[in-house]
Parts: C-alpha cells; sequence; structure tokens
C-alpha cells in the first residue's frame, strides 16, 4: 500500500506522520510548499542574501524521510514570509490564499493514479480531493481548526466586547473572502472520505456545523516527554510564558488586560512568536512581559524548560499544537 500526503505547511505533527507512514512502507510522495534543504541552490542564495528570513525558512527542516521522496513549491511560500516582514496583513494574506489554492492544483495534476490513499489539508485539498475521487482513490482530509461557524460566534462576541480590535488582521477573520475560504472548507468536508481532527472538542463542532460524524476520525496530537527540572533560586522571579501567533484570536488581548492587573515584581510574561495586536494595545504595557520572535522549533522546547508556568489563552483552538 502506497500513499502521497499533501500539505503546504511543515509542523510537528505532520514531520511526525510523514515519519509514522515512512516507518511503516507507506509514503510514496510528500508535496509541500517550501522545506528548509541545506544542499540546495535557492536556500543556499537565501542563507547569503537574505540572512534576515534564514531562521524562520531553517523552521522547515525534514528530517523524518528522504530527501527524494519531497516535492516542493517553494516561491509562494517563500514570498508569503517576505510580505509578512514588509507589508500589510492583508497583502499577505492574498499571497497565502494564492499560494493554497496554486498548490492544490498543482498536487492535483501530479497525483499518482496507482495510489490507495492521499492525505490531504485543510483549505489545500480541494481540487486534490475531487481528482482523487476521480480516480478511486481514497482521501484522509486533515482538519485541524474547528469549525467555522463555532468559531465565528466566538469572534463576533469578542469583537463586540473589544470594538477596538475591529479593524485590520480581525476583519480577515470574517469578511468576504474569509466567507468564501469557509465554502471551500465546507465543500472539501463533503468530498473527502475520511476526516481527521485533533480532538473531541474538534469533533464536536465538526458534527454541530453538519459534517457526517461517521466520516471523523480523532486523534489527539503527541507531545514531549516530560522532562525532570532542576531546582530553582527562590529569588528567581516566575516566569509565564506564551508561544504562537500574538494576536486576537489567541485571546492575547486577555492576557494582557489580566496581566496589567498584577503588578508583581516576582513575575515575568515571555510571549514568543510575531505581533498581530493594534498598536493601541502595546502601550504602557507593564516592565515585566518581553516579546520574543518566533523560535525554531528546536529553540522553543528548550525555552519550554527554562518556564514555570505555559499559558494558552486562545478563543478558539482544536488543539494547543504549539505544544506538540
Amino acid at each position: 500500500m502506497k500513499c502521497s500526503l499533501a500539505n503546504p505547511n511543515i509542523a510537528p505533527h505532520i514531520r511526525e506522520t510523514l515519519k509514522s507512514y515512512e516507518e511503516h512502507g507507506f509514503l510514496d510522495t510528500f508535496f509541500t510548499s517550501y522545506y528548509f534543504d541545506s544542499h540546495s541552490r535557492l536556500n543556499r542564495f537565501v542563507e547569503r542574501y537574505i540572512p534576515s528570513v534564514t531562521k524562520e525558512l531553517r523552521r522547515r527542516c525534514i528530517e523524518a524521510i528522504p530527501s527524494e521522496r519531497v516535492r516542493s513549491r517553494p516561491l509562494p511560500e517563500f514570498l508569503r514570509v517576505l510580505s509578512s516582514r514588509k507589508f500589510s496583513c492583508k497583502i499577505t494574506d492574498q499571497i497565502w490564499e494564492w499560494g493554497e489554492l496554486g498548490f492544490d492544483r498543482w498536487v492535483a495534476s501530479r497525483l499518482d493514479p496507482t495510489l490507495d490513499w492521499v492525505h490531504t489539508s485543510e483549505h489545500a485539498g480541494l481540487e486534490t480531493l475531487k481528482r482523487a475521487k476521480k480516480l478511486g482513490i481514497m482521501s484522509i482530509h486533515e482538519q485541524p481548526s474547528l469549525h467555522h461557524q463555532f468559531f465565528s460566534q466566538i469572534i463576533a462576541r469578542q469583537t463586540a466586547l473589544y470594538p477596538a480590535f475591529d479593524s485590520g488582521v480581525t476583519q480577515l477573520l470574517y469578511d468576504e473572502n474569509s466567507v468564501r475560504r469557509n465554502r471551500r472548507r465546507d465543500a472539501e468536508l463533503s468530498l473527502a472520505d475520511h476526516i481527521l481532527c485533533n480532538s473531541q472538542f474538534t469533533k464536536t463542532t465538526l458534527v454541530n456545523g453538519g459534517v457526517d460524524e461517521a466520516k471523523i476520525i480523532t486523534v489527539p496530537l503527541g507531545f514531549p516527554a516530560v522532562q525532570e527540572r532542576g531546582e530553582r533560586a527562590s529569588n528567581d522571579k516566575i516566569r509565564f510564558m506564551y508561544a504562537g501567533n500574538i494576536a486576537f484570536g489567541k485571546g492575547i488581548h486577555l492576557l494582557l488586560e489580566a496581566w496589567r492587573e498584577i503588578r508583581s515584581d516576582l513575575i515575568e510574561l515571555w510571549l514568543i512568536g510575531n505581533v498581530a495586536l493594534p498598536s493601541s494595545l502595546l502601550q504602557d504595557l507593564p516592565d515585566n512581559i518581553r516579546f520574543i520572535p518566533r523560535l525554531p522549533h528546536s529553540e522553543l522546547m528548550n525555552t519550554y524548560q527554562s518556564a514555570d508556568v505555559f499559558i494558552h489563552p486562545t478563543l478558539a483552538d482544536g488543539f494547543g499544537m504549539v505544544i506538540a
């Protein structure tokens, strides 16, 4: 038996899926967008002439499978990363969608008719699912996010409570582009033979959103083994830590609102990730808050070890992927 996995992302849980497919002899091809290969001419060019993005791109290494099994379409993702540093969130969002749709068409045009199944991903699999159905290939569609109906209700309540956030990147969560994208997600969920989700919570929102429960398979994500910590000095500050997008949808506005009320010299808060909050929220913050740019996965795991408490105030996530 053999399969192809198609995902423009290379998050840790995706790498673990690839590793499992490879170890069991199932993996034929992994289709993705950009992955970091130190031997490629593109990556050598980036490291030499655009060093500012090298650290972020290095997060996209694939070590679990042979490079000959990987097929990549790097340009759109490379442009998205550059855009996120230079241009507005709306321009970056348009580049992201262009890349996702193009990726899907690219995979569909290269689907091997002899595959036993294809493993697709949310919003980047509709044309591939159509092609698989035509070829008689079984499909497993990965749906990591909560159903959009549930998520939209959460966002509507929060923007009503915090109208200052109802602009810019937040509007991308419910504008006309979002409506169109959600129709695409619905079509994917309808077309897939099986739907893979990461928690019972995610499954519940999908079923309440009208998805056939019989098609849903729930497999919670794994997480690193527990590691023992040494004794901490009694005079050390208690370190609270968050990692992920520092954005409205992640509930960071609620965390900062609560943190302002504490005002203690005995604690500190580390926020690790890309900041996408209104500048008004970031003014007059306590001195014990530290913002840190996104870290490669290995560095992030080491940073967890230095923290005392992990905070995950997200408004609506199916699973806290940042710990996976």
